[in-house]
Order: C-alpha cells, then sequence, then structure tokens
C-alpha cells in the first residue's frame, strides 16, 4: 500500500495506479504490448507533460510574485540606505566646497599675486585659476548629489547646500584690512 502523503503528490489521474501497484502492472503489460496502449500511453504521456509544465509554470509565477514582494519591500529599505549615504556625501562635500571658499576668500598663501595665471607646462597646478577649476568642480558634485537625492525621493535636508552648490566663485581674495 502508498503512503497517503504519496497520493497526495501525484498528478490526479494517476492516484488510482499508485494506489494499487498490481493493477498497475497489469495496465502496464496491457499498455506496452497493445498498439491501442501505445496510443493511450502517449495521451497520458502529453496530459502528463501538460499538467508538468502547467504546475512549473504555476510555482514559477508565485515565486516570482513572492520575490517581487519581498523585493519591493526590501527595495524600500535600500533606498533608505541610499539616501543615508547620499546625505552624508552631500554633507561632506558641501563642507569642502565651504571651505576652498573661505580658503580662497583669505589666500593665505597669497596665491592670487603669486600665480594669477596658468604656469607652461603645469598648467593650473598650484594656480589661481586651478583652484577656481577645482572648486567648480566640487559645486558642480554637489549639485549633482543633490540632484540624485531629490530623484532617489529621499526626504529633503534642511541647511544651505543649494546655496554653496550655486555660490560665485571668488574672482579674487577679499580685500585685506
Amino acid at each position: 500500500m502508498v503512503a497517503p502523503a504519496a497520493l497526495a503528490a501525484t498528478p490526479p489521474g494517476w492516484a488510482v495506479l499508485a494506489a494499487a501497484p498490481e493493477a498497475a502492472a497489469a495496465a502496464g503489460t496491457f499498455l506496452v504490448s497493445n498498439p491501442i496502449g501505445w496510443a493511450i500511453l502517449g495521451t497520458v504521456a502529453v496530459g502528463t507533460l501538460a499538467y508538468g509544465g502547467y504546475r512549473l509554470y504555476q510555482n514559477a509565477h508565485s515565486e516570482s510574485e513572492a520575490r517581487f514582494k519581498t523585493k519591493t519591500i526590501s527595495d524600500a529599505c535600500s533606498t533608505c540606505h541610499d539616501c543615508e549615504s547620499l546625505q552624508r556625501e552631500i554633507q561632506n562635500v558641501r563642507n569642502e566646497v565651504a571651505q576652498r571658499h573661505t580658503e580662497m576668500r583669505e589666500d593665505v598663501n597669497g596665491l592670487f599675486a603669486v600665480r594669477p595665471g596658468p604656469i607652461p607646462g603645469r598648467e593650473y597646478l598650484g594656480t589661481w585659476p586651478g583652484h577656481q577649476m577645482q572648486y567648480e568642480g566640487k559645486q558642480r558634485r554637489l549639485r549633482r548629489l543633490l540632484n540624485a537625492s531629490a530623484t532617489a525621493g529621499c526626504p529633503p535636508m534642511a541647511g544651505d547646500y543649494w546655496k554653496w552648490a550655486e555660490e560665485p566663485t571668488p574672482a579674487m581674495p577679499a580685500p585685506r584690512i
């Protein structure tokens, strides 16, 4: 006798054959030795394959639905994590832009007077225009990060981030008094 759990796992038309192995053996002999039996076997095989394919489709569909629901929940959480890292990076770049602006306005080392333009062969390295280019590059990065944060749906940050993203590049140091 076959266990009830095994009967539950068999396709619908096969439960009878699984429940009575002797009948299955007699039916097997008939089906294999007779051309009509071959037709029956073919029909049963096609039906079994179709049923198996349908079950595979159903299982795959329900698994993908479950993965989709799980993915949606985890995506929301990963977006939160992305927002946190984006906002930390925005804060760091904002601080760097503000620091560069302050250093350019103070010009402690007198770079504006000593190296006001490009140096042949070194171009902008160690020059006032080089500092301006660095400042503008950091501003572009800050604007890209702020736009990425807004696009990702992150909560808005309170502060002067856009002020520093748009602050004009100092053309020269502040006058010394």
